[in-house]
């Protein structure tokens, strides 16, 4: 499952096209994630996104991305079941604790989307590397939309985090 014991490379799935196809933005992410990765021997990654298009997950097609990109199975973990970015970060620490694994993190996803991913990592108890992957414009109304919405998203994933932090806390 990991690449003995290395640097763990989180990478946050993005929304896939309608017919299963990753996503321009998804694409950027995963390119960064080799970018990144191939400077630190022995990373590995872990994809997460359990939301399906057309029988596709987020983290198989990131899968796909990485084996195309020339990264060894065994150097890459999916996390298939997240629905969205708090899932995300509760499910991968699930399965970083699983392995045992304490240490540093990298975390990747898109520039508009990497501080709340690196702020909720921190509150799950990650010492966090920031990698971003550019997603276009800040000047259009796309940009603009998915800027926006990160404000409300984080406010309200942070105060769900630090609840499961608390819950979990009390159970060990």
């Amino acid at each position: 499952m990991t690449a003995a014991g290395g640097l763990p490379v989180i990478v946050f799935g993005a929304a896939l096209r309608p017919d299963g196809q990753p996503s321009d933005i998804m694409q950027a992410r995963v390119a960064a994630a080799v970018r990144f990765a191939s400077c630190i021997p022995g990373s590995w990654f872990l994809v997460t996104g359990g939301a399906a298009r057309n029988g596709v997950t987020e983290s198989q097609a990131m899968h796909r991305l990485l084996t195309d990109a020339g990264i060894f199975l065994n150097c890459i973990t999916e996390e298939t079941r997240a629905e969205d970015t708090y899932q995300s970060v509760r499910l991968c620490s699930d399965i970083l604790k699983q392995e045992g694994y304490g240490g540093e993190i990298a975390v990747v996803t898109s520039d508009f989307h990497l501080f709340r991913c690196c702020l909720l990592m921190r509150l799950a108890g990650w010492r966090v590397i920031p990698v971003s992957a550019p997603s276009g414009p800040l000047l259009s109304w796309r940009g603009l939309r998915l800027r926006l919405h990160e404000f409300p998203a984080t406010l309200w994933d942070a105060i769900l985090v630090v609840l499961w932090r608390l819950r979990h806390k009390h159970r060990n």
